[in-house]
């Protein structure tokens, strides 16, 4: 975890750069990291979530991350969403939307790279809603 500042944003750019896909879509192990990323945290907060990026064509993904989210490790994680974001015209749509009903998040057609942005922004606003959801305000006569 770094802040996003401009001299990370270099760093974070080559990282991107860097990704290459080989064909062997492992959406547990992504997730996995996403949740190690979490515990890891120095400061929790309640806007957390992960966003998955991914063709979804992982079969049984959904099962076997449900039960990764009940191993002890992970017991105490917090509340967190999970948004998940299907690229290409044979994604896996259900495996999608299963995946990010586990915590609560939304899935995303991407259908092309143009509509990302507005994909991120549609959910990092549910994301910061969410952190506002149980607020109560008091209003005191002072006269």
């Amino acid at each position: 975890m770094r802040a996003v500042t401009q001299e990370n944003m270099v760093d974070f750019s080559a990282n991107i750069r860097k990704l290459d896909g080989s064909g062997m879509t492992s959406i547990v192990s992504g997730l996995d990291l996403g949740l190690k990323t979490i515990r890891d945290r120095k400061i929790p907060n309640k806007a957390t979530s992960i966003f998955l990026l991914s063709d979804g064509l992982d079969k049984g993904a959904d099962e076997k991350f449900k039960h990764v989210l009940t191993l002890p490790e992970n017991a105490e994680l917090g509340a967190f969403s999970i948004h998940s974001f299907g690229f290409g015209r044979d994604h896996d749509e259900d495996l999608m939307n299963r995946i990010c009903t586990l915590k609560d998040g939304s899935f995303y057609f991407i259908k092309e790279l143009g509509t990302l942005d507005e994909a991120f922004c549609n959910a990092l606003g549910g994301i910061i809603t969410m952190a506002a959801s149980n607020v109560i305000i008091q209003v005191r006569s002072v006269a």
